[in-house]
């Protein structure tokens, strides 16, 4: 077995594979990490193998020596392998707080769409960037304790299972648009797709809205106080509204227009 350790945003995992080559292509896979040759604690352990010829599966993924998946397809499980990865760090990061959101910049600040996974966050993400915002992700919102958010740095995930409205951008596109500095909010936008909605938005109280970033929050029940405390400055200056919307590039039109003058 071939091993190293990985680190990002203060957070550390272990990660063994059958081979080099194997170790390689999950390095790869994450790019925001970087080797630690630091002694520090490990929030996780990983592992991917290749299984012997008759088997039933050609790889098995495991976590903390767990089966997390078995594939006969190599991408299939280093994707699955690096989802789970991905959110260990989110839980365990020292520095920043991983909020699930969709995140864009626009004219300078950010713009933050609080959503699960399966929400439609990539589509309505995607529906921004072509239309002139900022990529910053589609996925978490890393928060500062400063309360601005930082670009998350994976290729805009667009995935046949998350097409719900029907579109589609190449990710080639969407990353020619990436943002770099850290932004702060301007606008968080409390919304979920309804068929036929029309977007007609009512203010929320910056309480409120921290508390439903609070809620999709990965470390909220492991650091409470940390994540409330950095909440808070997330919002400190940000318009908060909320609506149930339609279509993504038509709301996406319509949102940017409305804040066309920040």
């Amino acid at each position: 077995m071939r091993s190293t350790a990985l680190e990002a945003y203060g957070a550390r995992v272990a990660v063994r594979a059958s081979s080099a080559a194997l170790l390689a292509a999950i390095q790869r896979s994450l790019p925001w990490c970087s080797v630690s040759g630091v002694d520090s604690r490990i929030a996780g352990h990983y592992s991917l193998e290749q299984n012997r010829p008759g088997t039933s599966r050609r790889y098995t993924a495991f976590e903390d020596g767990l089966v997390l998946t078995q594939s006969d397809d190599l991408d299939t499980a280093i994707e699955y392998l690096e989802s789970v990865i991905r959110l260990r760090i989110a839980e365990h990061a020292a520095r920043r707080v991983f909020v699930h959101a969709g995140v864009v910049g626009w004219n300078g600040r950010a713009i933050l769409i609080p959503a699960r996974s399966f929400a439609g966050k990539s589509t309505l993400v995607a529906a921004l960037v072509e239309r002139g915002a900022v990529y910053y992700s589609d996925e978490y919102a890393v928060c500062d304790a400063r309360g601005r958010v930082h670009p998350f740095a994976r290729t805009l995930n667009l995935r046949a299972d998350r097409l719900a409205e029907g579109q589609s951008v190449p990710a080639a596109a969407i990353r020619a648009h990436e943002g770099k500095p850290p932004l702060p909010v301007g606008l968080v936008v409390i919304t979920k797709f309804t068929k036929s909605a029309v977007w007609r938005p009512r203010p929320v109280s910056r309480g409120a809205a921290a508390l439903e970033l609070l809620d999709n929050t990965v470390s909220a029940r492991r650091s409470p106080e940390k994540a409330i405390a950095t909440l808070q400055k997330v919002v400190a200056e940000a318009q908060v509204l909320k609506s149930p919307r339609g279509e993504a590039a038509l709301f996406a039109e319509t949102l940017l227009r409305r804040h066309a003058d920040w």
